[in-house]
């Protein structure tokens, strides 16, 4: 893994690798399957046995995401993958919104999630969880622009934002004049981070950071604390 300071002296994790994090949980997991899980042995199985299709959100890293070249990612499928191989079980993985991810429990769309992130989600199903992280979210800011605080940002800057999360709403009650711009994807904000389509972008830190570390671009930009959270887009 590797560490670097933005300008506020935090340290930010890039994931271009996070092998030794990795390692860490596989070690827990290795140890809970051990324990908890009956064998199972290929004989046992029946050969026409249906895939679990495993539910994942597409831009939670390290977690569970979609990387670069379009595959399913992050330590959380990676138990689901370990899992797989111990009960010889195969898995699909389905992308999953927060929006769509209940009705898709509901319908038979998904079997399970891999993870649940958001308070918003978890309440709406009757679940034991555990929290393992809090998301929030992070304005990150061209440096060549020379702004480095939220609200000159707001008010100046072009701001990207990947849709679904319903910032805009909340950002135009404190700056109607704010100039948003949606992107689909994390990918494609970076994309447009690196053509400089626009000069400043919302989203969660150790995510955009893997998909700016990928272009060879995460020094170019600083990362301020924004009072914003990621929220259940309504209608």
């Amino acid at each position: 893994m590797l560490f670097v300071s933005n300008n506020n002296g935090f340290r930010t994790l890039l994931l271009s690798s996070f092998s030794f994090l990795r390692w860490l949980f596989y070690m827990w997991l290795v140890l809970a399957l051990l324990i908890l899980t009956p064998s199972a042995s290929g004989s046992d199985q029946s050969p026409s046995v249906l895939p679990l299709k495993v539910g994942y959100f597409q831009y939670d890293v390290p977690w569970m995401f979609t990387n670069d070249a379009g595959s399913a990612d992050g330590i959380a499928l990676d138990f689901w993958r370990l899992w797989s191989e111990k009960m010889d079980i195969p898995v699909r993985f389905i992308p999953v919104t927060e929006n769509t991810a209940v009705e898709q429990l509901e319908q038979s769309g998904v079997d399970v999630i891999a993870l649940l992130q958001g308070d918003s989600l978890n309440q709406s199903l009757s679940l034991n969880r555990v929290k393992l992280a809090t998301i929030q979210s992070t304005l990150f800011i061209d440096k060549s622009t020379g702004i480095d605080r939220y609200d000159e940002a707001m008010k100046t800057l072009k701001i990207g934002y990947v849709q679904g999360n319903n910032y805009k709403a909340e950002i135009h009650r404190h700056f109607p004049d704010a100039r948003l711009i949606p992107y689909d994807t994390y990918s494609a904000m970076a994309e447009a981070a690196a053509n400089q389509s626009a000069n400043a972008f919302l989203g969660g830190e150790l995510t955009f950071r893997y998909y700016l570390n990928n272009r060879g671009i995460n020094n170019e930009f600083t990362s301020v604390d924004t009072p914003l959270h990621p929220v259940l887009k309504q209608g």
